[in-house]
């Protein structure tokens, strides 16, 4: 849980810039040779990557030692970018959290356990407003889950991560 609570406290100031910026600036998303470009330059070996609501790519990665996640998108011709990296904790703890609760929210979460990858059906994240928004994790270790594709400049938190299985019983939860 400390580690979810350095990824949002790390993330709110850049997202914070991003969603009061008062300039007219038009941001893009990264092309294809751009992401690999961005992917191969920063030497990350990613787990999962997402597009979140055509505003900016989330890119997971884990390395020997740290884990976490970039956010990238293109603004007035440049690449602009945040990350978050901890110490890789995949050895002690059974699912790692991380994300953004303020302007585009999303969480990200690493599934550290075999067990619970293959018992794991579906995540199902419960944010502060009792939205839900529910992944299938077909067999996947880390997945990124947006509070919505439409809400921008907003500020949501999740309460509680459920990993289900097929027959939607909760066989893990982290608040």
């Amino acid at each position: 849980m400390r580690i979810f609570l350095y990824f949002f406290v790390l993330c709110i100031c850049f997202m914070a810039l991003i969603s009061c910026s008062t300039s007219k600036s038009e941001t893009t998303l990264l092309n294809d040779t751009q992401l690999e470009e961005f992917i191969r330059s920063h030497q990350l070996n990613v787990t999962a990557k997402q597009v979140i609501g055509n505003k900016l790519t989330v890119i997971m990665f884990e390395n020997a030692n740290n884990m976490g996640f970039y956010t990238a998108y293109i603004q007035d011709g440049e690449i602009v970018s945040s990350s978050v990296i901890s110490d890789n904790n995949t050895d002690t703890s059974p699912i790692s959290t991380g994300g953004v609760n303020t302007g585009v929210p999303f969480v990200t979460i690493s599934i550290n356990d075999e067990e619970l990858i293959k018992n794991s059906y579906e995540i199902k994240i419960v944010w502060d407003d009792g939205q839900e928004s529910i992944q299938t994790v077909n067999n996947r270790s880390a997945l990124i889950i947006p509070y919505d594709n439409n809400s921008f400049n907003v500020t949501k938190s999740f309460d509680v991560v459920h990993l289900l299985d097929v027959n939607e019983n909760i066989i893990f939860e982290e608040f």
